[in-house]
């Protein structure tokens, strides 16, 4: 019971024009940053000292839109920032949005499961981001897109550019095969899969993968489309995929 209790370090609900600068967050009990229904909101300067922590998700912006990510070190326990945008089929009844409009720009990511993850909570959708000139030293999955197949909903229009990687085990992972069991049980599952669109990754550099260097996957019924790699560089290549 003490575990399912486990409380988030910080939360911003229902806020608008927010700032948060030039702290350190040291061993949350479960996530660090959450900001939930926000609009106009500025992440600088921070440190995050999660890893190790069980869950420890650094920066978690939730059907939010406007928002700037930059000159951060995130050293997370689960992914150092993700975006969630509801689960389900009646996601849409609960007058919330999705999540856009975000840029993310000279971080420095050390661990985490993933770098920049979104969903799994995809039901809502989440656009409109922009991820460049960041450093990826011991990260999962820099670039993670996840939704379970029941989440639905959509991720597109997103760049990820300018970015160095090194000592990754998916460098570029993009599936609605997710396993997120339970998360829709009051919501009910939604009529398709989510789908992923005008996704480009660019001018990046990736040094050392032990698993796939790129995964991508999708459902007959919901293919993926427009998806473009464009100069990415990979050197110390430890597997075949």
């Amino acid at each position: 019971d003490a575990y399912a209790a486990r409380s988030t370090m910080v939360i911003f609900r229902n806020t608008r024009n927010v700032l948060i600068e030039n702290l350190m967050f040291l061993n949350p009990a479960n996530h660090t940053i959450n900001i939930i229904n926000s609009r106009n909101i500025t992440v600088t300067g921070i440190t995050e000292l999660t890893y190790d922590c069980n869950n420890g998700d650094g920066i978690g912006l939730c059907c939010s839109e406007n928002a700037w990510i930059f000159n951060n070190f995130l050293d997370t326990g689960d992914d150092s920032i993700v975006f969630s945008a509801g689960v389900g089929k009646s996601a849409s009844t609960t007058g919330q949005t999705g999540v856009k409009n975000v840029e993310i720009m000279g971080n420095y990511i050390h661990h985490g499961h993933g770098g920049v993850a979104f969903g799994s909570h995809t039901a809502l959708g989440i656009s409109d981001v922009l991820v460049h000139d960041n450093v990826f030293n011991h990260t999962d999955a820099p670039f993670r897109i996840k939704s379970a197949p029941a989440n639905g909903g959509f991720v597109k229009n997103v760049e990820f550019t300018d970015n160095a990687m090194a000592f990754v085990k998916q460098a570029f992972t993009m599936s609605t095969d997710y396993n997120d069991a339970g998360t829709v049980s009051k919501y009910g599952a939604a009529d398709k899969p989510a789908v992923f669109s005008q996704i480009l990754c660019k001018n990046c550099t990736v040094y050392g993968v032990s698993g796939n260097s790129v995964y991508v996957c999708t459902s007959k019924e919901s293919p993926h489309s427009d998806i473009k790699f464009k100069n990415v560089v990979f050197k110390r290549i430890s597997s075949l995929g």
